[in-house]
């Protein structure tokens, strides 16, 4: 029983570490785009925005991504998706 109780609190501390690891890589990659002033600047002015003002910039961006030449990488979410949490 205690093998058992050990065994998926190990299992469970990997997993928190894995979910920890990631959420850090992900501040990592938000911190470097950050360094670039134009993206610095949108970030603070979209934070300013009402939820529907973001939609906005969120539908905007998506349309951007679609032309040709706009976008590096396609990293946007589907279409009509609430970017609010």
């Amino acid at each position: 029983m205690s093998l058992t109780i050990n065994t998926n609190l190990e299992a469970m501390d990997a997993q928190m570490a894995l979910v920890q690891v990631e959420a850090v890589d992900a501040q990592m990659t938000l911190m470097q785009s950050m360094r670039n002033l134009g993206m610095r600047d949108l970030a603070l002015r979209i934070s300013a925005l009402t939820p529907e003002g973001l939609q906005a910039v969120v539908d905007y961006v998506a349309t951007l991504e679609e032309m040709p030449g706009m976008a590096r990488k396609r990293t946007r979410r589907p279409r009509n998706t609430n970017p609010t949490p």
